[in-house]
């Protein structure tokens, strides 16, 4: 800060590095915000990196929603709740949602279920105009859960699930 920034505020220099360390500050709360809540259903995503940190935590979320149920119309409800999460999480860090929803694709069915991904983008891109409702209602519980990863919430998350699940047989 130079003899005059006293008299005539911030420079403008000064006002671009305090907005990117509020920038930054924020990031790093709602990246704390995810690993806080990923922490109380034991998944730990490895990456630092911001995309593969969103599509790891997405993964591990499905997982503990949906369990071990290998049926195909298990694996599209776990890449519709991966979809979902993968934007949510991407919204809150800042990050691509494009490229972190196919991570999360990948850690939420596992190898081998390649070729239901494009079903699955197709079908999250369809409820989003047609029935975007029912986005909006995993997307909220996933948001709920997220900022109070109780418990109760985690159930009403696999509630949800079932009936998305449940709806597709």
């Amino acid at each position: 800060m130079g003899l005059f920034s006293s008299l005539f505020g911030p420079s403008k220099a000064d006002k671009e590095l305090i907005l990117q360390a509020m920038k930054a500050a924020g990031e790093g709360e709602k990246l704390a915000l995810i690993k806080s809540a990923m922490s109380t259903i034991d998944v730990y995503p490895k990456s630092e990196h911001d995309i593969v940190f969103v599509g790891e935590s997405c993964g591990g979320l499905v997982r503990a929603i949906a369990g071990d149920d290998p049926s195909e119309e298990a694996a599209i409800t776990k890449g519709m709740f991966a979809a979902v999460a993968a934007n949510y999480f991407s919204y809150l860090v800042g990050t691509s949602f494009e490229h972190s929803g196919q991570i999360a694709l990948l850690s939420a069915l596992g190898i081998g279920n390649e070729r239901l991904h494009s079903e699955i983008i197709d079908l999250y891109n369809k409820t989003t105009t047609e029935r975007p409702q029912l986005v909006n209602a995993i997307g909220q519980t996933i948001e709920r859960w997220t900022k109070a990863p109780t418990a109760e919430n985690l159930e009403n998350l696999k509630k949800l699930y079932g009936i998305f699940r449940d709806g597709l047989q």
